[in-house]
């Protein structure tokens, strides 16, 4: 027993100087902006937007002594323009827990058959029984990809030495992707009918937006007052599907911050901001103009055109002097002459001469 714990040991500390000294592999690196996943056991498979739980698994099993085409994958074609005018394109493969040895990956990825930007992985050392992850990064560029374009992504692998390495994807433990950066949907915020709307534009035809959620705030002071964590009175109800989503509710008078929440269906979240101010319409009420010169038209004319059509008849029809008559018509022509001015007043005038010989004709008769 003396003999057999020395030689015991002597093999555990063989053991640990053999075992490779590095920790597990670093994760993934985080991704976010137009994200697309592998999926198909086919060559070409599909860039998928919805996730991983919608794909279907493959792999590939990659041989060391050169540079393997591990296969493509691509989208259908663009609905709409596809414009990112700094973006780094993320690529994150897998493989298996049996695979040994280093490995890297190359990438391309097209628009239309045509390489946009491409690179070669750091190299990775394959010595856990876990599924590790091969990541590769990008420069930045600017993509343009227009109606009815294809997007490509194409991967070599080269394993080094005499190992070999299972390259999978479309698995939940290994969900091989894509991302493009500093994405997010085309969003156009407007009236409907006197309600709040959003207009969406995604390359998916929207297929591709999984709910949308409005939130207000106010009324407030400032329009630009800073969103708080709890905005008052919060969501509101508001419905749509796809591209086209609108508040259900009138409005509230006043000034109120709105927030469209956009979920995608691929987990990511973006916030169109903005604000409305709705404010009861006051009736303008304008003071009365007095015009000197209609005035003055308007005091002389009258006594004058009651003169001309009989002021003794029309002063016995209306039972008053004459006297009293022309003090009668002359106020009346001044308030009026001031406030219609001349051009109004000449029409005043005749309707007064239409009255006057209309009483004239009576008068007689009576007496």
């Amino acid at each position: 027993m003396k003999r057999v714990l020395p030689l015991l040991v002597t093999v555990l500390l063989s053991l640990a100087l053999l075992a490779p000294t590095t920790l597990a592999h670093d994760p993934p690196p985080e991704t976010s902006g137009l994200l697309m996943w592998l999926s198909d056991d086919q060559d070409p498979g599909r860039l998928l937007r919805e996730g991983v739980t919608e794909a279907q698994e493959g792999s590939v099993l990659v041989t060391g002594g050169g540079e393997q085409r591990v296969g493509s994958w691509l989208t259908p074609p663009l609905a709409s323009n596809l414009a990112i005018s700094d973006t780094m394109l993320t690529v994150v493969m897998y493989t298996g827990p049996t695979s040994v040895g280093d490995i890297s990956i190359r990438v391309n990825f097209m628009v239309d058959g045509v390489t946009v930007v491409g690179g070669e992985s750091n190299s990775v050392q394959l010595y856990e029984p876990y599924v590790t992850n091969i990541p590769f990064q990008s420069d930045r560029f600017e993509l343009n990809a227009t109606l009815g374009s294809t997007l490509e992504l194409e991967v070599f692998a080269t394993v080094t030495n005499v190992g070999a390495a299972q390259v999978i994807w479309g698995r939940s433990d290994a969900d091989a992707h894509m991302a493009l950066e500093d994405w997010m949907p085309i969003a156009e915020p407007g009236l409907v009918d006197g309600s709040l709307s959003l207009t969406l534009t995604t390359p998916w035809a929207c297929d591709d937006v999984a709910s949308v959620t409005l939130l207000l705030h106010g009324p407030v002071a400032d329009h630009d007052t800073e969103w708080p964590e709890v905005p008052s009175p919060g969501p509101v109800v508001s419905s749509g599907a796809g591209c086209d989503w609108r508040m259900q509710a009138e409005p509230e008078f006043g000034t109120f911050q709105y927030r469209w929440q956009v979920t995608m269906v691929d987990g990511e979240q973006f916030n169109v901001s903005g604000y409305y101010e709705l404010q009861l319409e006051a009736v303008a009420v304008q003071a009365p103009v007095f015009e000197a010169t209609g005035a003055l038209a308007g005091a002389a004319s009258f006594p004058a055109l009651a003169a001309l059509l009989g002021l003794a008849t029309t002063a016995r029809a209306l039972a008053l002097k004459q006297e009293q008559l022309l003090v009668l018509l002359a106020l009346l022509g001044l308030l009026l002459g001031s406030l219609l001015g001349l051009e109004l007043l000449a029409v005043m005038l005749a309707g007064v001469a239409l009255v006057a010989w209309t009483i004239r004709p009576l008068t007689m008769i009576r007496s």
